[in-house]
């Protein structure tokens, strides 16, 4: 809408002093004739807009214009600082909202705390730098806020598809990626929207639990997944230089401490019970502490352990 975008361009000049209408036009996306359309408009009534020409130049404002109140203490306008859009919310409109509060924010912020913070938050993981849901998760939170049922199809794990009819109840984003809570056959579940591989509005619409809460749903969902995840049980030996990092987070592989025995043997070894979503992660896992650690049981894992080992051997042997 021309209202807001010529708030838009008064607040971003108050916050700036000097940007160019290339800049203003990328930002607002719109062209280029349209904001020196926007500038006529703004200075016809009244804003002290004027461009500066040749290098260097562009669309300012004078530097006694003052638009909002300022009240905020240094520490406020560090917080807000380190604000960022979540790189996923940039897939909804919800995104390009919170973008335009931000600037009207820091556009009162005296001139003076207009530094970079010392903080930066990226929400994202390492190799998910943007949202792979974006064709389908505008469909979804729709369907979401107007309460329409949806009609998904989506892979089971040999390999065949599945159809079902489901009631969105809402749509959470979780370390890059989101996720959709939905009702099926009264239990409520939850889903990677990037594994759909079919969505349609039936043009049916439900009504929600009045009691739902998606916060809590998710965080008792999510302790459920994550006690599902590690069945599989590992008894282990540990040298005594490896017991020390025994408790800190592994990269690319996640598993629980189930028990860490403080009797030391005569090597100053000590058995340890941790618990892993597969063999194959344990195994890749525990191959990387080398000799640091014995697998004590289960059999199968210690055999498979000592095959990879020799397979390993006989390739640097060669």
């Amino acid at each position: 809408m021309r209202a807001d975008r010529l708030i838009s361009i008064v607040l971003l000049l108050q916050q700036r002093k000097k940007i160019s209408a290339e800049n203003l036009a990328e930002q607002l996306g719109v062209s280029i004739r349209t904001i020196y359309r926007d500038l006529v408009v703004l200075s016809a009534n009244g804003f002290p807009i004027y461009a500066e020409h040749g290098p260097g130049g562009g669309i300012c404002i004078f530097d006694d214009y003052q638009g909002g109140v300022k009240t905020l203490t240094m520490e406020e306008v560090e917080a807000l600082q380190m604000m960022k859009i979540p790189d996923p919310l940039t897939s909804l409109e919800t995104g390009k909202t919170m973008q335009r509060a931000l600037l009207k924010m820091f556009a009162s912020l005296p001139n003076q705390t207009t530094s970079s913070p010392n903080l930066f938050i990226d929400w994202s993981w390492w190799g998910h730098s943007k949202s792979k849901d974006g064709s389908n998760l505008e469909l979804i939170y729709n369907a979401v806020c107007s309460r329409q049922k949806l009609n998904v199809i989506f892979p089971l794990w040999n390999r065949m598809e599945f159809e079902q009819e489901i009631d969105p109840y809402g749509v959470v984003a979780k370390a890059g990626e989101w996720y959709l809570v939905y009702m099926n056959a009264g239990r409520c579940r939850m889903r990677r929207i990037s594994e759909f591989r079919s969505i349609k509005l039936t043009g049916q619409t439900f009504q929600r639990q009045d009691d739902f809460d998606l916060e809590s749903t998710w965080k008792k969902m999510c302790i459920v997944e994550e006690e599902s995840n590690f069945s599989f049980s590992v008894v282990i030996r540990i040298s005594p230089e490896l017991t020390p990092y025994i408790t800190e987070p592994s990269w690319g592989i996640h598993y629980q401490i189930i028990e860490l025995k403080p009797q030391i043997d005569s090597l100053g070894w000590r058995r340890c019970t941790l618990a892993y979503e597969n063999l194959t992660s344990a195994r890749s896992h525990l191959l990387g502490w080398g000799n640091a650690v014995e697998v004590i049981e289960p059999d199968a894992l210690r055999v498979t352990m000592q095959d990879f080992a020799e397979q390993i051997n006989k390739v640097y042997k060669s």
